[in-house]
């Protein structure tokens, strides 16, 4: 087991003595999945015992606060289409989402972290989800092209919803996470990765621009979740789009670098130690 420690000015707790403590999250050294962009692990923040999941960049050089800002930008966006998508609302949960720096790494960590194929060092900065130990599967619920994986009708109208909300902007295409109920009508899901198609292709090497929104609506069937939605459209006239967009709805956008977990909680430090 590895740790993180953290200590949060915003809401510290007081010991017995009166004075306050450190809360800590232990991760296991071996990540409970991997794919070609992340190594993820299982971990618990203490005392409070809360599940998360701590996101490690399998690529050195790509776990910078940069990069790693990318993909809480990413999960806000899909916090705020979700704000407006009614038909998801108690049926899809987008987990909180922020970025860290590893402080400092003790010697016993460093004999722990050498040994793995992803090593962990000083500076590196990493993914901190809030996500419950049963939805920790990063399972591909919606490929980033619109093909069919499943039955997952609510999550392709929720795509559909990016698009519209966004102003025809980007779409929300790919979709991992795990289903946490089957027994409604539509499933339960809880999100943690998001594939984006923006026009002006601002979302990485994953992001293919307008022809990876086209390819989506190529696959894509409306449903009665897509009622008022606006179907694709390859003209896109911003002014024209804004003119028939309902007043009562504001455009999804986030502006800026989201905050890191230090500034959204206070003072952290964050490092894997025995």
């Amino acid at each position: 087991m590895g740790n993180l420690s953290y200590s949060h000015t915003s809401r510290l707790k007081d010991s017995p003595q009166g004075k306050p403590y450190m809360e800590t999250c232990s991760f296991q050294a071996s990540s409970l999945h991997r794919d070609e962009s992340w190594d993820i692990h299982r971990g618990k923040l203490m005392p409070d015992c809360t599940d998360l999941l701590v996101k490690i960049p399998s690529t050195l050089d790509l776990r910078t606060e940069c990069a790693c800002a990318e993909e809480v930008t990413k999960h806000q966006l899909a916090r705020n289409v979700l704000h407006h998508f009614r038909a998801g609302k108690n049926k899809i949960k987008v987990p909180g989402c922020y970025y860290a720096e590893v402080k400092k790494i003790g010697r016993g960590s460093e004999r722990i972290f050498n040994k793995t194929d992803n090593r962990v060092r000083r500076s590196d900065f990493v993914v901190i989800q809030d996500v419950p130990a049963k939805a920790a599967v990063d399972q591909e619920l919606l490929p980033a092209d619109g093909t069919p994986q499943g039955d997952h009708p609510l999550l392709e109208a929720f795509a559909h919803a990016s698009y519209h909300y966004s102003h025809g902007e980007y779409l929300l295409a790919g979709m991992k996470g795990a289903v946490t109920d089957q027994r409604s009508d539509y499933r339960s899901y809880t999100l943690t990765a998001f594939t984006y198609h923006s026009r002006t292709a601002r979302f990485g090497p994953e992001d293919l621009g307008e022809e990876g929104i086209k390819c989506f609506f190529s696959h894509h069937q409306c449903t009665d979740l897509c009622r008022g939605l606006r179907p694709y459209t390859a003209d896109h006239n911003p002014q024209l789009w804004a003119s028939r967009y309902s007043s009562r709805d504001s455009r999804p956008t986030f502006v800026g670098r989201p905050p890191s977990y230090e500034e959204a909680m206070g003072r952290v430090e964050i490092f894997p130690m025995v």
